[in-house]
């Protein structure tokens, strides 16, 4: 669907089937496709395996968010927004292991930030306690 508005009136029309079918918004946003950094704090959501018949979508009831790490088969894959709301991701047919990671970047550069502005307070606390002898 174009936008967020029509997704909202696909998913409340009679006639929609969440266990068939999925709204994509065209040119919803994507995840990243890269592996949180050992220091960046993360938690695993979900992780489990499942057998697709066919080709689709996994729609997983966890909110989207940009910092969503989508794995399958050991692989980062981008996850979509879908049903405007959840995280989706594509499979090919067949078995696969998928895990679902929340890694706020946000989280990360607040620590950066903090060791910054911890070495500058010593920096500057440690030149006025001289002045001061």
């Amino acid at each position: 669907v174009a936008s967020g508005g029509a997704a909202l009136e696909a998913l409340t029309a009679d006639d929609f089937d969440p266990l068939e079918e999925a709204v994509r918004e065209a040119g919803s946003d994507r995840t990243r496709t890269t592996r949180p950094s050992s220091l960046q704090p993360s938690v695993v959501l979900w992780k489990g395996e499942i057998a697709a018949r066919t080709p689709g979508l996994i729609v997983a009831a966890i909110p989207w968010h940009p910092d969503l790490v989508i794995e399958v088969n050991g692989m980062v894959v981008a996850a979509e927004r879908l049903n405007y709301a959840y995280t989706g991701v594509p499979v090919a047919e067949g078995r696969h292991v998928v895990s679902i990671v929340f890694a706020p970047r946000a989280v990360l550069w607040g620590g950066v930030v903090s060791m910054v502005s911890l070495v500058a307070l010593f920096v500057l606390g440690g030149g006025l306690i001289s002045r001061r002898a």
